[in-house]
């Protein structure tokens, strides 16, 4: 049985509601999403257990992470109205796979370096995320807009909610701690080059063409 195709009324394909041309970019949502919540089940416990971390300075390394998520999130909006959702997508891709690399080398065993490179971190995937969401609503008619979102947030849930959750409860016992946060690059990575090859930018008549008023 093949999903249902419909139209919207002005001629966008949709799948069940979903944006046809953007399937794959839910697709690397899902998947990106999973590697960036690999780690949230474990690593706090890791970094005081394995790595010698106070609880304090545990702690420390997620309230920058989360201070700077909340501050990308704030941004993301304008920025990508400057260069367009897709490549924000894509910067925010390449700096979480960066930062989580120089995190696993150098910050992991230095609580310093670990509130540096993993605090930054917290930059990247209200990036890539968020900017979906203007993708999302610079390519969707406003009446099925509810819609497209509903599955965004769907994506979103599979991939942090979900499968971020699930994956280390089988990887941890197998490979260990250090293996399963390597493994959230391969995820983040996959996410990234679906964006990359598979996901359109913004429609041409998109408001992130036209020029940026004070209003």
């Amino acid at each position: 049985m093949t999903p249902q195709s419909t139209l919207s009324p002005q001629g966008t394909p949709l799948i069940f509601g979903m944006p046809k041309k953007l399937v794959f970019g839910y697709v690397a949502l899902a998947i990106f999403m999973t590697g960036d919540g690999i780690d949230l089940v474990f690593l706090s416990r890791y970094l005081v257990t394995a790595q010698g971390f106070t609880p304090e300075q545990a702690g420390l390394c997620f309230t920058v992470y989360g201070f700077m998520a909340a501050l990308a999130a704030w941004t993301t909006g304008v920025l990508a109205d400057l260069f367009g959702p897709k490549r924000l997508m894509l910067l925010g891709g390449t700096l979480w796979i960066a930062l989580h690399v120089l995190f696993l080398l150098v910050g992991i065993s230095d609580p310093t370096l670990a509130v540096i490179t993993y605090g930054l971190r917290g930059i990247a995937y209200p990036l890539f995320m968020y900017s979906f969401v203007v993708l999302i609503a610079e390519s969707t008619e406003p009446g099925k807009l509810a819609s497209a979102m509903g599955w965004f947030w769907a994506a979103f849930s599979i991939g942090l909610g979900t499968l971020g959750a699930f994956i280390p409860s089988l990887t941890v016992p197998a490979i260990g701690e250090m293996a399963t946060l390597w493994l959230s690059v391969a995820f983040v990575g996959a996410g990234t080059l679906i964006c990359l090859f598979l996901v359109p930018g913004a429609p041409k008549d998109a408001l992130v063409n036209q020029p940026l008023t004070r209003e």
